[in-house]
């Protein structure tokens, strides 16, 4: 099933890259290829590792709450780790792989919960820039702001959910077996989060600036590109690709992240452009995968593997 549901994902990213290229320029595409200045990739990768190294810091906070010690630099180097498995394994698991990592040597279904509420965390930031997209911008692609709002309030719903009382007693209520035992102790894990509320409001300031610092890639990547990205679009646009290429469907976002890159600011700076915004937005996630890879190598991946 799970080879399967890689396949289709393959599948899905290819044929959404080969809809997307057709209907592009290809003469003006290799010629902007050509006129970029790629340096900007290093001011642009360095501010997404400050979001992942603030996004460490968040998750150091969630995981004390539940006994698990780490430092910042486990947590980075976790956090790199996963950033890896999620861009070159077609199943991704980003946030089950440091979960993993944290969970070594204590309890995996602990750890999964603190990541699962360090994901909500993220959520709340989203949706904040999301509301102020509806509000302030007058954008053709309302309908995807529309739908990526009423997706991640479903979402959040559904997290909700698994703080109620209700909720707590039928997981309780699930017979015990080899399989279900950690499942159960996951949830219940996630219950007794909800007295931590006040920590989770803390954090949210830090969860703002994380994804200001995602925000601020693609503006601090334009002047490569030769153009001049619109401050506040850009600020308030990102979150939503943000939100997109976290829909299971392809693999590591490939094709959602550059349709959407397209939809969004293809009027702003035409789509050849978008298209290679799109894709160094990407590659500086894969910059920072390679010093995952590196890191996970040395982590002697033998021992934990399976």
């Amino acid at each position: 099933m799970k080879k399967l549901t890689n396949v289709i994902k393959i599948i899905v990213s290819i044929g959404l890259l080969i809809f997307i290229l057709t209907r592009l320029e290809w003469e003006k595409l290799i010629y902007e290829i050509k006129a970029t200045n790629y340096f900007f990739l290093i001011p642009a990768t360095l501010l997404y590792f400050i979001a992942i190294l603030l996004s460490a810091y968040r998750w150091v906070i969630f995981l004390k709450l539940r006994g698990i010690q780490l430092s910042l630099p486990q947590a980075l180097k976790f956090y790199l780790i996963s950033i890896f498995a999620g861009n070159f394994l077609p199943s991704g698991g980003l946030d089950i792989v440091r979960a993993l990592y944290a969970g070594r040597g204590s309890s995996v279904s602990v750890a999964l919960a603190a990541t699962f509420i360090d994901r909500l965390a993220g959520f709340y930031a989203i949706l904040f820039y999301l509301i102020l997209a509806a509000i302030t911008l007058s954008m053709k692609a309302k309908t995807l702001l529309k739908l990526t709002i009423i997706g991640i309030l479903l979402l959040l719903a559904f997290n909700l959910l698994l703080f109620t009382k209700q909720f707590y007693t039928w997981v309780n209520t699930i017979k015990r077996t080899r399989i279900t035992i950690p499942i159960i102790k996951f949830l219940n894990s996630i219950y007794d989060f909800r007295s931590e509320w006040p920590v989770i409001l803390k954090m949210f300031p830090v969860s703002i600036l994380i994804q200001l610092c995602f925000s601020l890639v693609p503006i601090v990547m334009s002047p490569g590109l030769n153009v001049k990205i619109p401050f506040l679009e850009s600020l308030l646009l990102l979150p939503i690709i943000n939100f997109v290429i976290m829909i299971p469907i392809t693999v590591s976002g490939l094709g959602l992240r550059e349709g959407a890159f397209i939809i969004l600011y293809g009027d702003l700076i035409g789509r050849e452009k978008s298209l290679l915004l799109s894709l160094f937005y990407y590659l500086t996630s894969i910059i920072l995968s390679i010093i995952g890879w590196v890191l996970f190598l040395l982590d002697k991946p033998e021992k934990y593997i399976k």
